[in-house]
């Protein structure tokens, strides 16, 4: 049923409680229509609502749909917190294996966003073994399993990602975007950013990019490379254009400018880039330079065996005079 229909439907209702099924339906629209504003609006509402009201098989579903709304806003505290609240009710009561596998699935989405990727993928794998015992497209499993592949490569686990795919529930799954993803984790482990991109600009991993959690964890792991490849090309140089980094690092010079200032205003690189001569001049923290923590260390025991000989001198001379 459309909004339209629904929307319509809700206003000729009159008992209390097809009313607010029709408000759930009609949040849950919203939100594929990524209208959330709209969608939250109505979950507020209905929450005020069943507070008075002992109807929890509703509230779980009505906090879940809340959870889902505040993670697609990026309100991962508010996501949470919502989430919890559905858990707490569902341990009181028998939910369907669909409404179990709808909270392991949110659990594990807002374990992938905190990186704890373990976490994530053990109610993931909860959630894609009861979404078996329900019925659903081969699409809603897919993207579960892409959910595990991104687990297992944001843990560096790449080693347990054959025996998963070889799983019987799994294997009948595994497409050509498993064996993108695959590719991408693979890239990805062995620090080869131009592989990275080069899998990433395939007509086959947008639909992957689709998926927000799925999206933000390959952008962050592309971010990740990009750093990791230009900070590469200029850890020999205490000196160099940016040209020359751009070069190296096979990338285009006022996008390898630009990532150097943003390393530089976090901090993370020490140094300048002298906007007139277009190099970058790095500043060597003492710390950071092994060859100067050992060259203190020799200084240090060169000190320390002066004071011991000169501590022997003048005794040897005391000694002497007394004689």
């Amino acid at each position: 049923m459309e909004i339209e229909e629904l929307e319509k439907k809700l206003k000729s209702e009159t008992a209390q409680y097809k009313i607010q099924l029709i408000k759930v339906d009609l949040a849950e629209k919203y939100v594929e229509r990524k209208d959330h504003e709209k969608a939250l609006a109505i979950v507020t509402e209905l929450i005020t609502e069943l507070r008075k009201q002992d109807n929890k098989q509703l509230s779980i579903r009505v906090l879940l749909l809340e959870s889902q709304i505040h993670l697609a806003l990026m309100g991962i505290s508010k996501s949470k917190a919502s989430l919890l609240a559905a858990r707490g009710q569902a341990q009181q009561l028998y939910v369907e294996p669909a409404t179990q596998m709808a909270l392991d699935r949110q659990s594990g989405l807002l374990a992938i966003e905190s990186g704890d990727f373990d976490s994530a993928f053990s109610y993931l794998f909860e959630s894609f073994n009861n979404l078996i015992e329900v019925e659903t497209s081969d699409e809603e499993m897919r993207e579960l399993l892409h959910l595990l592949l991104i687990c297992k490569i944001g843990a560096k686990r790449n080693d347990d990602i054959p025996t998963l795919l070889a799983t019987k529930s799994v294997a009948k799954f595994c497409d050509i975007s498993v064996d993108l993803l695959c590719s991408l984790g693979n890239a990805y482990a062995q620090d080869q950013l131009h592989v990275f991109v080069e899998h990433k600009a395939t007509a086959d991993s947008k639909k992957l990019f689709e998926f927000p959690s799925i999206s933000r964890v390959l952008t962050n792991m592309e971010r990740e490379l990009l750093e990791s490849h230009i900070l590469t090309a200029v850890r020999p140089y205490t000196r160099v254009s940016v040209k020359k980094i751009a070069k190296i690092a096979d990338l285009e010079e006022d996008f390898v400018e630009s990532k150097l200032s943003e390393l530089i205003l976090d901090g993370r690189l020490p140094g300048v880039i002298e906007q007139e001569s277009g190099f970058l001049v790095l500043q060597k923290e003492e710390g950071d330079d092994p060859l100067y923590s050992e060259v203190i260390s020799v200084i240090d025991d060169f000190t320390e065996l002066v004071s011991v000989l000169e501590r022997r001198v003048t005794k040897n001379l005391e000694l002497k005079e007394q004689e």
